[in-house]
């Protein structure tokens, strides 16, 4: 199968991610009331606490998915099958090695601390943190590989495929919920359990479909081919390094209030960006499919294209940013009937996390194009910045100026407002040098063409003599 990219083809995709989404908030939204219900308040808090870290594992990649996404896109648009399927074979094999390493080391120190005392768990949460924390590590380490399917879905122009895997990961997850909760045992380490048994069959499910659809992405079963690692590591490292700040930036929060006010604050906090968030997944969805057609575009040397896309992307991002405004003007009539409860959620809070949002798309709108162009070193470095700055200025804002919870998402907005400036002013000079060189090159075939002529037309002349 000709993977080829096209406006058709990114639009057909992000209507199809859209709706998989919708139906996938659908699915979170069930899913939440009922972890809560299971669980309770507190150990909510700790479950989501815990998962935050969890998480951190799939930023360990050396950034081996993005490398593999750009390489496979410049790969299949130069029609180059078997090096296609060498750098997805010596991809598969590094991200093994990796995540063997990271539970051997996980589970060393799981052995010499006590997650709870670290942590600052006390109450009513009498079960063992450390055996908890390590049976997530080991599903997310399992998974870890072989969500590396997702980035073959993005390289060949098929990123709705990913949101469709979400809603059978999901819709697995809820049964699990559902099933258990009949219980009434109410235990964090059956929730985990469930949640990771769901991704690993969602995962399963994606990598039989890839490989039966798109032929030329299979593994090969033979020693990989080292030195195609080079190519994969040399950009994939520059994402590592933003992967690793941007976790540190969106993981980190959920840790900061936990240790400093609480776990039962953690769990409005949660709810609270957890409904913003899912207005910029949605966003983020729509505007993914571009990256890899970026990629394919910039190989073909075809501007127009991408700056045809990059305003498309830019006026959607208008109409995402007027609907956070609304959603947070409906935020708690909406939380009362999505939680059957009543929670408390700050003027402030609302406000501090629906900007965040905002800014999270703009970055997310400008950082789609430049990594799919390759050039992201400004947007690295400014990533590095942003994350050295979240974790002090949310923490002084906490609980130096005494700001609570409130403070703790304002120094993310602080942070993340650095990415919103940067990416727009590295993908404009991008933008513009392309367009330069382009030019160069079409003045430097005319004065070729040219010179071709007068010399044709002077040797006529001569033979004229």
């Amino acid at each position: 199968m000709e993977i080829t990219y096209s406006s058709k083809k990114v639009f057909k995709n992000s209507a199809l991610s859209v709706l998989y989404k919708g139906i996938g908030m659908v699915l979170s939204l069930i899913s939440a009331p009922l972890i809560l219900n299971c669980l309770g308040e507190e150990k909510y808090g700790v479950w989501v606490s815990l998962l935050s870290i969890v998480s951190w594992i799939y930023y360990l990649d050396l950034g081996i998915g993005n490398g593999l996404r750009i390489r496979l896109s410049e790969s299949l648009a130069e029609k180059k099958k078997e090096k296609a399927q060498k750098y997805i074979s010596v991809s598969y094999a590094i991200l093994s090695t990796i995540s063997f390493v990271a539970f051997i080391v996980v589970a060393f120190f799981l052995k010499i601390i006590d997650l709870k005392s670290v942590l600052n768990i006390h109450g009513d949460i009498n079960e063992n943190i450390n055996l908890i924390f390590a049976i997530a590590i080991l599903f997310v380490c399992i998974n870890f590989v072989f969500s590396l399917v997702n980035n073959i879905f993005y390289a060949v122009q098929n990123a709705s495929a990913v949101s469709a895997l979400t809603i059978i990961g999901q819709a697995i997850y809820i049964l699990g919920l559902l099933l258990y909760s009949k219980t009434g045992s109410g235990t964090i380490l059956v929730i985990a359990t469930i949640e990771g048994i769901s991704q690993f069959l969602k995962n399963i499910i994606g990598s039989i479909w890839a490989y039966v659809k798109y032929p030329e992405c299979r593994i090969k079963i033979e020693k990989p081919d080292m030195k195609y690692s080079q190519g994969i590591l040399s950009f994939g490292l520059q994402t590592f390094i933003s992967n690793i700040a941007a976790l540190i930036l969106n993981s980190t929060d959920n840790i900061i209030i936990l240790r400093y006010l609480g776990a039962d604050v953690v769990t409005p906090y949660s709810f609270c960006y957890k409904y913003f968030a899912m207005i910029s997944t949605v966003f983020a969805v729509i505007v993914v499919p571009l990256q890899s057609a970026y990629t394919m575009a910039y190989t073909n040397n075809n501007v127009k294209w991408i700056i045809k896309n990059l305003k498309r992307a830019m006026m959607i991002l208008t109409v995402f940013s007027v609907g956070t405004v609304m959603a947070g003007i409906i935020f708690r009539p909406f939380t009362v009937i999505w939680l059957q409860k009543k929670l408390y959620f700050s003027n402030k809070l609302i406000v501090y996390t629906a900007l965040y949002c905002i800014l999270l798309m703009i970055s997310h709108t400008f950082s789609t194009l430049t990594s799919g162009i390759g050039r992201i070193k400004e947007t690295t470095i400014a990533s590095v910045v942003q994350a050295f700055i979240n974790i002090p200025v949310s923490v002084f804002f906490a609980v130096n100026l005494g700001m609570g919870v409130e403070g703790v998402i304002l120094g993310s907005v602080i942070a993340i407002a650095i990415s919103a400036i940067v990416g727009p002013i590295v993908s404009y000079d991008e933008l513009r040098k392309i367009k330069e060189k382009q030019m160069e090159t079409i003045l430097k075939s005319e004065r070729i063409l040219w010179n071709g002529q007068w010399q044709s037309g002077a040797m006529i002349i001569e033979d004229g003599r």
